[in-house]
């Protein structure tokens, strides 16, 4: 992709110029901030006005105060907190909660989780690291944009006022030609090859096939988008800023480069910068220490990771074994295989979305969620680590066109989305989801001409300028 992660957080900024075109609209969606009660900037400069809010609202407040008593403590938690933070107290709850995912029928405080060590989200840490106020309403955006960037991706953008006048607005981008090519020799001349095939139209039949084998319960969370989905429409994982940590070395960590991101996404809670939370290509907990910056002292080993070490050009669609692992997705007993370790990533999206169906007390369709797992078993292995090769990932945020969506000026397109968004400084974030259309798609007129193009097009070395391999 020609989009660079920190772009789209700098235009925000802009989207709220008079100038900008009206043509996008949400046809329906819903919201769900946890505005974090000891960090969130909108709170302590007094912009936020939580009593004005009339939608859904609830606290959030597992904080354990080692040095007070149990009643000093419930003095400075929150109050009406959701009872989660105990077994006895879920047991006991009146609004229908349940327990945490792998839960035992004990009513006790015992860890849950063979490898866990307190009572809690396995994967969703955040829920129980601090206090939250949660806002859920649903979205009615005062203004839309749909717009070509000079670089021609599609970016749609959106401004929802807040009930106490405060603006929430948030945007995402993809890159509608988005297909990751690699430079290779061919006799006298270098031409671009495409790396494993068609990305998108991958993803989009491992989505479609996900979804067609869902009960009606279970396909009831993907109603904003299965229509597109299972009816020819593309999906794009915003893989912007991923990255992966190197299984031969887990000190060590790359990002992925420019070209294998797929899109972005950003916004702004009041004063709060949000941007889209990263994919995950290993256990969950690896991933939040090293968002936030906490990693040090942790031990990271290869089953952290997912990442099946196979033998190069193996299909698999065959499950073959996987190198350097000891056993921690084997189910069978014969070792682990790389379709063990997607029946492990499998099972954490499940376990994630039950994490948040505890913390949904008025049941908001946009925290009914599941990451959108891919398996990437397309991918002939070629032995090297870098890449999607032998990776399964969990991402957050995704976007889907329908299949006659034109995504280019003048088009008009329909889609939905569904995003996770963190603060950039402090704990707040933000789930949202919903099904948009733009009519029709406009020209960005607010950035200069695209530089990389028009030096392409000057050079007299160019052979195919629509390729990445313009020099000799």
């Amino acid at each position: 992709m020609r989009f660079h992660v920190s772009s789209l957080v700098a235009l925000l900024p802009l989207l709220s110029i008079g100038c900008t075109p009206d043509n996008a609209e949400i046809v329906e969606g819903s919201y769900v901030a946890f505005v974090s009660a000891d960090t969130s900037v909108s709170l302590l400069k007094g912009v936020l006005d939580l009593e004005q809010f009339d939608g859904e609202q609830w606290n959030i407040d597992c904080r354990e105060f080692e040095t007070l008593t149990e009643e000093q403590a419930d003095d400075r938690r929150l109050p009406d907190a959701l009872p989660i933070c105990k077994k006895s107290d879920l047991r006991n709850s009146d609004i229908g909660v349940r327990d945490w995912p792998g839960d035992t029928d004990d009513v006790n405080e015992e860890p849950y989780f063979p490898n866990y060590t307190s009572f809690g989200p396995n994967h969703e840490e955040w829920i129980v690291q601090g206090p939250y106020h949660a806002l859920a309403e649903d979205l009615t955006p005062w203004r839309g944009e749909g717009v070509v960037t000079s670089e021609g991706d599609i970016q749609v953008s959106f401004h929802h006022f807040l009930p106490d006048g405060s603006d929430f607005r948030f945007a995402f981008v993809i890159d509608p030609d988005f297909a990751p090519r690699t430079c290779v020799q061919e006799g006298d001349e270098v031409v671009a090859e495409p790396i494993d095939g068609d990305w998108i139209e991958n993803w989009s039949a491992e989505f479609a096939d996900y979804l067609g084998g869902l009960n009606e319960e279970e396909a009831s969370r993907y109603a904003h988008m299965s229509d597109y989905v299972l009816n020819g429409g593309k999906v794009w994982a915003l893989t912007a800023g991923a990255y992966q940590l190197n299984p031969s070395n887990t000190d060590d960590y790359w990002f992925f480069p420019e070209e294998y991101s797929a899109g972005h996404a950003a916004g702004k809670f009041v004063d709060e910068r949000m941007t889209a939370r990263g994919a995950r290509y290993g256990e969950p907990y690896v991933y939040n220490f090293m968002d936030a910056d906490s990693a040090l002292g942790i031990t990271v080993g290869a089953t952290d990771l997912w990442h099946c070490d196979m033998d190069a050009d193996v299909d698999p669609n065959e499950c073959p074994p996987c190198d350097r692992t000891e056993g921690q997705w084997d189910i069978d007993g014969g070792g682990d295989d790389f379709c063990e370790l997607g029946s492990r990533v499998d099972r954490v999206a499940d376990e994630v979305a039950e994490e948040l169906a505890i913390i949904n007390p008025y049941d908001n369709p946009t925290l009914d969620y599941r990451p959108l797992v891919l398996h990437n078993s397309g991918r002939t292995p070629d032995s090297r680590e870098p890449g999607l090769d032998g990776w399964t990932g969990m991402h957050y945020n995704y976007v889907t066109f329908s299949k006659d969506s034109v995504l280019e000026e003048g088009g008009v397109a329909e889609g939905a989305f569904s995003h996770v968004l963190d603060a950039e400084d402090g704990k707040s974030g933000v789930c949202l989801s919903g099904k948009f259309r733009i009519d029709p798609i406009k020209k960005d007129l607010w950035v200069a001409d695209n530089l990389r193009e028009i030096k392409l097009a000057e050079s007299d070395d160019v052979k195919d300028q629509d390729s990445l391999c313009f020099g000799k």
